[in-house]
């Protein structure tokens, strides 16, 4: 099901416009999340009637967004995944002294 409106519209925008579907969507949070963000986009759209290359990467500007809070809502309450080995703690550059840097523990400061 098309939820934007894109008929009219550049290949470009109807290419981003296909990243707002939610029918796939079995996460009944994730799909709330999609809808809502399908709603924007399409306000955008009828507000927004040039095919200017920039409506195109607003959607999908807008589509990254809507990804990373569905992932939110769809890991919330599980363990938080991080990049480094467990036990060890990001580091970052603190100046010495004599003000070459060296690397220290991030105490989350």
């Amino acid at each position: 099901m098309a939820i934007l409106e894109v008929e009219n519209r550049h290949p470009g925008i109807k290419a981003a416009a296909r990243r707002y579907e939610v029918d796939h969507l079995t996460n009944p949070d994730a799909r709330q999340v999609g809808i809502a963000f399908a709603r924007l986009a399409s306000e955008m759209l009828a507000r927004i009637k040039t095919n200017d290359p920039e409506v195109t990467r607003g959607l999908t500007l807008l589509a990254d967004s809507r990804d990373a809070f569905m992932r939110a809502v769809v890991y919330q309450g599980q363990p938080v995944q991080t990049s480094f080995v467990q036990g060890e703690l990001p580091v970052r550059l603190q100046p010495d002294d004599d003000q070459t840097a060296r690397q220290t523990p991030y105490s989350g400061d």
